[in-house]
């Protein structure tokens, strides 16, 4: 910024002050028409150097304060536009941290009890063959910010097991409870994701010959593969033999077995242990835990743990 003349009050140049660097402050202060005068002596064109200062970025208002008031303090007539642009200063904006206050923030994800509403509304829909009120609810809880897991163990599961225990004790026929499965079975095939970025590695997911569930395997590729895993999911009724063969020819980092059939159990035991022969970690699933056990268990498996938690599934 110059004085009339290029003259500082008291005959002293001031363009001497100017660097090789001469960023936006250098240019804007530096060279802007006097336009207004206070008694005998010419002030700075504050007008454009407001304009200035209240559209530039907060790192260079802290430069362009110090730059003015260097230039100014000594000069009695600019005090005027010092406190002309801190008053309009403070009017037009706030600063950095107010606005970060007041910037609108992401929703939080859905509540305990807007899950636990869900899950009567998926009962119902499930129970009625509502394909599509199933898909809305779990759709819409997961745009919401609902982690996968959380809407399948809070959502999903539950109705599954109540729609189960019904029919257990006649109060629901056969075909509801297989409809629902497959109602469930569509929509989880939908939830399924690319993994993003680097994968942790590529797991397999099976139940083998004589275990016809193939839901559980479902929802474990699912949530394996929302915790960014390669997810080779092979589904149900699968023998021993070509699992082992599988796991050699894709170089498997770890074989998830589901188990929830008592028949099969004994066969799900020795083929894990064939699996560990032939050098292929292996999580062992049965009925009653949590998907999340399940995660922490192929974890650690793939970075050599030996678990003593074997996720039930």
């Amino acid at each position: 910024m110059r004085y009339a003349g290029g003259q500082a009050p008291g005959g002293t140049r001031r363009d001497s002050d100017a660097t090789p660097q001469r960023s936006a402050r250098g240019r804007l202060l530096a060279r802007q028409p006097n336009t207004h005068s206070d008694g005998g002596g010419q002030l700075v064109a504050g007008e454009m150097a407001l304009l200035f200062v209240l559209a530039a970025p907060e790192p260079v208002l802290a430069v362009v304060a110090s730059e003015l008031s260097a230039r100014l303090a000594h000069d009695a007539g600019s005090q005027s536009f010092l406190a002309l642009a801190s008053r309009r200063a403070r009017i037009w904006g706030r600063s950095a941290v107010e606005t970060a206050r007041s910037a609108p923030r992401a929703p939080a994800p859905p509540s305990s009890r807007r899950l636990t509403v869900a899950a009567e509304r998926v009962h119902a829909a499930l129970v009625a063959g509502d394909e599509a009120a199933v898909r809305q609810s779990v759709t819409t809880l997961v745009e919401e910010g609902a982690p996968i897991i959380e809407v399948i163990q809070k959502v999903i599961v539950p109705p599954l097991v109540k729609i189960g225990a019904d029919w257990h004790d006649g109060l629901l026929t056969i075909w509801v409870e297989h409809r629902a499965s497959a109602i469930v079975e569509r929509i989880l095939g939908g939830l399924a994701t690319n993994p993003r970025g680097r994968r942790r590695g590529t797991v397999m997911v099976a139940a083998v010959s004589g275990d016809f569930h193939s839901l559980p395997t479902s929802m474990a590729a699912v949530a394996l593969r929302d915790d960014n895993w390669a997810v080779e999911h092979l589904g149900a009724n699968m023998p021993p033999e070509e699992l082992l063969r599988f796991c050699v020819e894709h170089d498997v980092d770890v074989a998830v077995l589901s188990s929830t059939n008592p028949d099969t159990a004994e066969l799900a035991a020795d083929t894990a242990e064939r699996l560990r022969a032939a050098g292929t970690p292996v999580v062992l699933g049965r009925p009653g835990s949590s998907l999340d056990d399940l995660i922490a268990s192929t974890r650690s498996a793939a970075r050599g743990v030996t678990s003593g938690v074997r996720p039930q599934m």
